[in-house]
C-alpha cells in the first residue's frame, strides 16, 4: 500500500479509505472498495484473478501515476510554491529563496 506499493507496481484493489483516493485512480490504476465490506474486497479480488491483464494494467498506470503525480522534485516545487504564496498574502514576501 500507500506510495511506495504503488512506485513498485500498486496491487490494484484498495480500500477507499485516508488518502487512497489520491493513489488509486478506481478504474484507471485500480479498484477501490468500501471500507469494511469483505463480499466486496472477495470480489474485486475474484475480478482481478480472472483477468491478470488488467493487474498488469492498472500496475502500468499506476507506475506511471506515481512518477507523475508524485515525483519528488515536482512536490517540492509545489510546496515552494504554496509557501511564497502564503508569505505574500500575508505580507512577508520576499521572492524566490536563493540556491
Amino acid at each position: 500500500g500507500g506510495r511506495g506499493g504503488i512506485s513498485r507496481g500498486p496491487e490494484g484493489l484498495s480500500e477507499g479509505v485516508g488518502g487512497v483516493g489520491d493513489l488509486v485512480v478506481a478504474g484507471q490504476t485500480g479498484e477501490l472498495v468500501p471500507p469494511g465490506d469483505p463480499e466486496s474486497l472477495a470480489e474485486g479480488m475474484r475480478g482481478f484473478l480472472m483477468d491478470l491483464a488488467k493487474g498488469k494494467r492498472f500496475a502500468q498506470a499506476g507506475n506511471k501515476r506515481a512518477r507523475e503525480a508524485f515525483d519528488l522534485m515536482g512536490m517540492v516545487g509545489a510546496y515552494e510554491a504554496l509557501f511564497e504564496a502564503v508569505l505574500v498574502e500575508k505580507g512577508g514576501g520576499c521572492g524566490r529563496v536563493p540556491r
